[in-house]
This record gives C-alpha cells, structure tokens and sequence, in this order.
C-alpha cells in the first residue's frame, strides 16, 4: 500500500511521470525507510519487544540494494522503453491520457507552430486555425473539387515536411492528370483514431462539399480505441473522458523493475493488459471502429460522397511480409467497405523487402520517409481515379 501511494504521488507530481532513476530509486528506497521507521515506533512503545536480528537487517539491506542495482541495469539496457522514451522523451506519457492534445477534439492548438526533432529526422510545422497541419484556404470554394483527408500522424505527415505528405502528393498527382482543379485538405493529426476523425468531420468540417473523404488506419487504431472508447468517450460540454487504465499504471510510469515485471515475466501487452483480456478488448474496438466508418459511408453516400478507406502497414510488418493479428481484426472487420490494402502493394509492386523497407520508414521513428509518402500519394491516386471514374489526361 505505502509503495501505491509513493508511486501515485511521484506519477502526478513530479513532471508529470518523470521517470529519472534518482526518482524510481526513491521509490524503492521509501519502503524501508518507512518500515524502519514503524519498527522504532513499536518499539519505542513497547508494543514490540528485543532487538531485530542482525541477519533480518542485513537481508534487507541486500534485498534494496539489488533492487536499486537491477533497477539501474535495467534502464542501461533500456529495456521496455514506451514509444516516446525511445524517441527521446524523458517523461512518461500515459496511454490512457490525451497528453497535450485537445482531449474533445484531438487537434494542435489553433495557428501554432511545432519543432519535430527526433533521431531520424527535424523539421518545423505551422497548424491552421483549426489546429490541422494545413493551410488556410477557403473550404467553400466552388472553383475546385475538394477531398478530405483524415486519420493520424502517418497522414499528418510526421517524418516528411509538409510538402511531402501523402495527402500533398495526392494532391499534385490529380491536378496533374485532371482537367479539373483538386484541393486535397490534411486533417490528419497525430495520435488520431477513427473515432476521433469521424467525430471532427461531423462536428468542424460536415458542412463542405467534399468530393471524396479518405480515412486512413492503421494498427495503432484498435488500441487506442480500447483504450479511449468509442462515441461514448464524448461527454457534454465539450468534455471527452478515455477509459481508466490499470491502478498500478503510475509504479509502470516510475519503475522498470515493474515493468519487467508487467511485460516479461506475466506476459502483459503495451496495453497494460493480459493478452488474453487484451485480444478481446481489441475485438471489440475493431468493432466499434467498423460501426463508425460504416454509418460515416452511409451519411456520406447520402450527399454524393465518395467515401475510401486507406489501410497501411507499419513497417515491422512490412519487414515480417503479414500484419499482425489485430491488423487482420481490423481488416476483416472492415471488408465490406472495400478498404484499400497498402501492404501488398507495398509488398508487391514496390518490391519492398526486410532488407530495403527502410528506404520507405525511418528505422528508429517507424514512420514513412519522404518515398514512403510518395509511394502512398500515388497508389491512393490511382484508386481514388478509378473508382470516381476520374480520367487522366496525361500519359505518365
């Protein structure tokens, strides 16, 4: 109980979950000082009688000194680092917290400017007034056809300025084939769901007169789903609440040790689940990603809306040649929207290998190079011509 509540005050106190291993061995050592310090008392009291033996001291002193040493060994090896530690960041973001983002909507803050710089990559990116990573350009615009693009940090774009983005690309390849003039909008913000996306198209962006709406996911989406709900996660007053994570999430946040122990020894997942546990919660979040993007196709339908759903491997899987199997959740789940499938295109006619896949991802960030984007634009390109029926003017 004393190690909860020391957990809990260094996970909210500190930083935000700052996990310095001064603070993970403070941790460790508050226990026994505590203990020590409830021992003198009783003793003082005369609740508790003679001396404690010399054997019973010097176990204990092994025992948090081994503790203190295996927790050192065990961030030199940096081992179960989260996504972002490895990346650089030295406060752990829980998965169950929107961190800076806004929680209602999940956009950046509106005309703001961010600097990206992670291992692979830097770069700086301005946001509109809506807190999307694009321009500002009238929407109500009649002179050109318009397609909105919505999903998470691989349609943002993280990884390639913003000019090389999927959606830019895109963009360049139909106004290039097309008589007529195309505007293809980025909505993609990262850390986006399809939950999220659905829930800003009818809420910010409902009223345009899109030619096409493209949702784009990936596996990162049923997880997050699990993990933040579906359209029950939206409340009144422009208030979202996620689902609670596990009691013991801030000794994670703090201790290695706990999460070797979480991960390594009780086989837990990166969702902080049992993987038995978490392959259910995973269905059902694939299930209620699917009940979104089928009422999003019937209400787009309804207004001449061509709708499309991108689904895009990462590049572990493209580098093992499969998805994993919450991908294939997902994909099954959503068949019947005819989703169009990077992976063997990727797979096949880019002749992508566990040898060159790095040329399409950055290898430490995981997200598309600059090529990978492209390579994305232009097949998004030809499907999206085909099945709108758009000729081309021009030969290749």
């Amino acid at each position: 109980m004393v190690l909860i509540c020391v957990g809990l005050l260094d996970y909210y106190a500190i930083s935000v979950n700052n996990c310095s291993y001064l603070t993970a061995c403070g941790v460790l050592i508050f226990p026994f000082l505590f203990f020590a310090f409830l021992l003198s008392v009783l003793k003082s009291s005369g609740i508790m009688q003679g001396k404690i033996p010399d054997a019973v001291k010097a176990v204990a002193v092994s025992v948090l000194f081994a503790l203190v040493v295996f927790e050192g060994i065990l961030r030199l090896l940096k081992l179960n680092r989260t996504y972002l530690e490895i990346l650089g960041r030295s406060e752990y973001q829980s998965l169950y917290s929107p961190g800076k983002m806004n929680s209602f909507w999940h956009t950046y803050e509106p005309s703001d400017t961010t600097h990206v710089f992670r291992g692979d990559f830097s770069y700086a990116r301005r946001f509109n007034s809506m807190g999307l990573p694009e321009r500002e350009v009238n929407l109500n615009d009649t002179s050109t056809k318009k397609i909105l693009c919505l999903g998470d940090s691989f349609t943002e774009g993280i990884g390639a300025g913003a000019d090389s983005t999927w959606p830019r690309e895109l963009e360049r390849d139909l106004n290039w084939c097309s008589k007529d003039s195309y505007l293809v909008y980025n909505a993609g913000v990262a850390g986006c769901d399809p939950v999220y996306s659905y829930h800003f198209l009818r809420g910010k962006l409902w009223d345009v007169n899109w030619k096409a709406v493209i949702f784009c996911v990936n596996s990162t989406d049923v997880p997050e789903v699990m993990m933040r709900g579906g359209m029950e996660r939206f409340k009144a007053g422009n208030k979202a609440e996620f689902t609670k994570g596990p009691v013991w999430e801030p000794l994670y946040a703090s201790l290695y040790i706990v999460r070797y122990l979480v991960l390594d020894i009780l086989k837990y997942d990166w969702t902080l689940h049992p993987v038995s546990v978490s392959k259910q919660l995973n269905e059902a979040s694939a299930q209620k990603i699917r009940k979104v993007l089928v009422n999003a196709q019937g209400e787009l339908n309804k207004r001449g809306i061509e709708m499309l759903v991108l689904l895009h491997p990462l590049g572990y899987e493209v580098a093992d040649g499969k998805y994993t199997a919450y991908t294939d959740t997902l994909r099954n789940k959503l068949a019947i929207l005819r989703p169009l499938d990077m992976l063997p295109y990727f797979l096949d006619s880019t002749g992508l290998t566990k040898k060159n896949y790095t040329q399409y991802y950055w290898p430490n960030d995981g997200h598309f190079t600059a090529l990978g984007y492209k390579v994305m634009g232009h097949k998004v390109s030809e499907e999206l011509m085909e099945r709108m029926s758009i000729g081309c003017n021009k030969q290749p």
